[in-house]
């Protein structure tokens, strides 16, 4: 929100320095074009060089940040919005794929339990571990890449399913 802000603020500015510029360099030159048609050749005007210099610059970088700005924003944007449309894409593909048998829960409950063992460690003899739960014969994530098609059999067992993968439905069920 603060860079929106800031890349709001930065283009007012340029604009505002736009008026201001245009604003000084017209009064400026009909100021001295009257005094030098008044001063019946007494006083003679010349405009220097040096302030609208310092101005148009000020101006030109102020556009260019207000441009920085705005394309960090912009950027922002599109890249949060196009990781939303990967993640729904993913969930749809993953929903076909398994035909509904795993989901986005169970996906990110798999992902967090292999966080949390890569970050630890684990060995073969802990029970407390999804490592040790599974099997593993090493730490980290040697285990967890060896182990990878039983955990996701693992998750696939967790809801009920009959011989032909759907899932096991009527009074029987438990």
């Amino acid at each position: 929100m603060f860079k929106k802000v800031a890349a709001g603020a930065a283009v007012l500015a340029a604009v505002t320095l736009l008026g201001g510029m245009v604003l000084q360099n017209v009064t400026s030159t009909a100021v001295a074009t009257l005094v030098n048609q008044l001063g019946l050749t007494a006083i003679n005007v010349h405009l220097g060089n040096m302030i609208p210099v310092f101005g148009w610059t000020s101006f030109a970088l102020t556009l260019l940040s207000a441009l920085g700005l705005s394309a960090v924003v912009v950027t922002e944007y599109t890249l949060e919005k196009t990781q939303e449309k990967i993640t729904r894409k993913a969930e749809e593909a993953l929903s076909r794929g398994t035909g509904g048998r795993i989901g986005p829960a169970d996906v990110r409950e798999w992902k967090n339990a292999v966080s949390s063992i890569n970050e630890r460690g684990g060995s073969a003899g802990s029970d407390t571990g999804l490592v040790g739960r599974v099997g593993g014969g090493g730490a980290g994530r040697a285990a967890i890449v060896g182990q990878g098609v039983s955990l996701a059999t693992s998750l696939m067992k967790k809801k009920k399913m009959n011989g032909d993968g759907r899932p096991v439905t009527g009074h029987n069920f438990v």
